[in-house]
């Protein structure tokens, strides 16, 4: 996805051949906006600042060759709303099925979760 970053000014898109199923899951208060890739990264950006500040945590799951797309993504989904999204924070996902033998997917979490009132909560390192 071609995504405007407004704070360098530019638009960035990374091509790959195979292209990976993306969505993104949000906890129930959080704002409309949120479910928006580059309104959610770009806020993120704008709300920490500092030239030091991580944005995001990142990790990758590897998705089992043994069950079917749907059930892998219903798999990868079920764990990431239970552990995180419920927790407040806002899940950005990829599935990538570049290769048949390495079904995998990536996900960026916020570093804030979202408040009961839509509002961004404090950074937590946990």
């Amino acid at each position: 996805e071609k995504l405007f970053d407004q704070k360098e000014g530019r638009s960035y898109f990374y091509a790959r051949s195979v292209m990976p199923e993306s969505f993104i899951l949000t906890p129930k208060n959080a704002p409309e906006w949120a479910s928006d890739r580059e309104k959610l990264w770009n806020e993120v950006e704008r709300k920490d600042w500092r030239a030091n500040s991580r944005y995001a945590k990142e990790f990758n799951v590897a998705l089992p060759v043994e069950l079917s797309e749907d059930e892998q993504k219903e798999l990868l989904t079920r764990y990431v709303q239970e552990n995180f999204v419920d927790e407040g924070m806002v899940a950005d996902v990829a599935i990538h099925r570049d290769h048949p033998d390495n079904p995998h997917a990536h996900v960026m979490l916020t570093n804030r979760p979202f408040n009961p009132d839509g509002t961004w909560g404090l950074k937590s390192k946990r």
